[in-house]
């Protein structure tokens, strides 16, 4: 794989033959560190290359940001609650355009056999492609820093409250981000990835809704579904106490079980095609 103008060392190992599989991982560990990098430093060049990225990165924020712009200047309070409620939604339509192309690009353009044959584990390949998302949208929504000191500039908002409401939004992303990377190793087309993704996210949103919740209780009394799923399935609850300003244990738990799952089902699919 590298070059003699390449500033890293060659591979070792036994590479498997054209055509067959390969299941030993046979690369020594710091070769296979080099790959999961390597493919991390490939996922985010063409995060930053490609114009759907920008074109998420620019309208995610002219969208958030303009909403609180819009409904700071009518209450002119300095807090940044305006800006954080509407995100669990929002996030729905733009993380699938992050994470729709993390597999379903590489079976369309047929580099998904080269990926699965090589020797590391799949685990390997689903970390590095999930965590450079995972960058992109923190990079993306660091880019709401200036919101935060121009209510310092103006007033004296609540550092804790805006502190949890980041660490809500980054588990909330993380959950999102794990369904869709799921969702695109399924597919081999990206807008299919992406809406099924949207749909998807759309129901664990609902779930977390104590409209439907109710609704669904009423029609099972006894079984007490709607319930049952927003403290057990729904992300949004638990984003919605950190949002309160609540950095809860239990949310941070339920967001890093609730983004292994997807993953470990992603792992599942890799697996089966090996």
């Amino acid at each position: 794989m590298a070059t003699a103008q390449s500033p890293h060392p060659p591979l070792r190992g036994t590479f498997p033959q054209e055509g067959k599989e390969n299941k030993d991982f046979s690369l020594p560990w710091r070769d296979r560190v080099w790959v999961a990098t390597t493919v991390f430093r490939r996922e985010m060049a063409a995060y930053f290359d490609l114009p759907i990225a920008s074109i998420f990165a620019i309208v995610f924020l002219l969208v958030t940001g303009g909403m609180f712009i819009n409904d700071f200047f009518l209450v002119g309070v300095a807090e940044m609650d305006a800006y954080f409620a509407p995100l669990p939604m929002l996030m729905i339509l733009f993380l699938p355009a992050l994470s729709m192309r993390s597999w379903a690009e590489e079976r369309e353009i047929n580099t998904y056999e080269f990926l699965r044959t090589l020797p590391v584990s799949p685990w390997n390949l689903i970390l590095s492609k999930y965590a450079a998302s995972y960058v992109f949208f923190l990079v993306t929504l660091a880019g709401t820093a200036p919101i935060v000191f121009m209510l310092y500039r103006l007033g004296q908002p609540d550092g804790g409250k805006i502190v949890a409401s980041y660490v809500g939004t980054a588990g909330l992303g993380a959950v999102y981000l794990a369904v869709s990377h799921y969702l695109s190793s399924l597919s081999r087309d990206q807008i299919v990835a992406y809406l099924t993704s949207v749909l998807v996210l759309a129901l664990l949103y609902a779930t977390g809704n104590e409209l439907v919740a109710g609704i669904l209780d009423g029609l099972w009394p006894t079984l007490q579904i709607g319930t049952l799923l927003r403290d057990i399935v729904s992300p949004v609850p638990h984003f919605e106490t950190f949002a309160l300003g609540i950095l809860d244990l239990h949310g941070a738990l339920f967001f890093l079980l609730m983004g292994a799952v997807p993953l470990w089902m992603t792992h599942g699919v890799l697996e089966r095609d090996r």
